[in-house]
């Protein structure tokens, strides 16, 4: 036996599952949508639970300090209910960082619940549509958020939104998204019962992370595509995070096969 591999081994959360994509049954065109908005919802509290609005805002307000006058445009891809968008804006307001932040969606549905939410929280974010798949995205950012999106694509999906976002992104791009261990699926699982009654994020959760890539798949995935290396670590719970700064115009790279 390696000693040394099974030590890393443990430390990784031990041995990796194969990655497993299943359709989530939030996507169900048939479910209900009492049962919708009790799913987003409860994923809105895990992400409060989890912390995970603080870390990204963190990394924000650093960026901030390196654009005094004026204020740091943030975009965040594919928000979902909007939760971490207005959790900065709340964040900033009251450490007085000057933020302005867009969340975005591709769906009609979604930006109004957006709206609604943004309205009812009285912070000043935008709601922007962007179809961060299939075309370009805008220009005139400081920074491109990427959250717990990656999980949801194939390789090449992943390699050509990087391309994108690093083109776009006048000073960094930040990816968090849930890394795939044993223990992390483990984890969602356990949590997943406890902290709600809604079936369809107990069946959906663990699925996120089979769903996921590791760091190593990732990070093979990223270096191809921004052509650099990029710093990648592992934060709790259940995630990843990447964040590539000073951002430059990429050398051409060919397409991923």
């Amino acid at each position: 036996m390696d000693l040394r591999s099974e030590a890393a081994k443990q430390q990784s959360g031990g041995m990796n599952l194969n990655r497993i994509k299943e359709a989530p049954w939030l996507d169900d065109p048939s479910l209900g949508e009492h049962e919708r908005m009790q799913a987003i919802a409860g994923m809105a509290r895990f992400n409060r639970l989890s912390g995970i609005g603080d870390v990204l805002f963190h990394r924000l307000e650093r960026f901030a300090s390196n654009v005094p006058g004026r204020p740091l445009k943030v975009l965040d891809l594919e928000s979902g209910s909007a939760d971490l968008p207005i959790h900065w804006a709340v964040k900033a307001k009251r450490r007085s960082v000057d933020l302005q932040i867009t969340a975005s969606d591709h769906r009609e549905a979604v930006l109004e619940q957006h709206r609604q939410a943004i309205i009812e929280h009285d912070v000043d974010v935008h709601s922007a549509k962007i179809d961060c798949l299939n075309h370009p995205l805008p220009s005139g950012f400081d920074v491109i958020v990427c959250s717990d999106l990656m999980h949801q694509l194939e390789e090449p999906q992943v390699f050509r939104l990087l391309q994108s976002m690093q083109q776009s992104a006048g000073l960094a791009m930040v990816v968090c998204d849930f890394e795939r261990t044993r223990w992390n699926f483990t984890v969602a699982k356990t949590a997943s019962r406890l902290l709600t009654r809604s079936r369809v994020l107990q069946h959906d959760t663990p699925l996120r992370i089979r769903a996921a890539y590791t760091r190593e798949e990732f990070s093979k995935i990223a270096n191809a595509a921004l052509c650099r290396t990029i710093m990648i670590r592992a934060i709790v719970p259940c995630r990843m995070l990447a964040v590539a700064s000073e951002v430059v115009a990429p050398v051409p790279a060919p397409a991923f096969a």
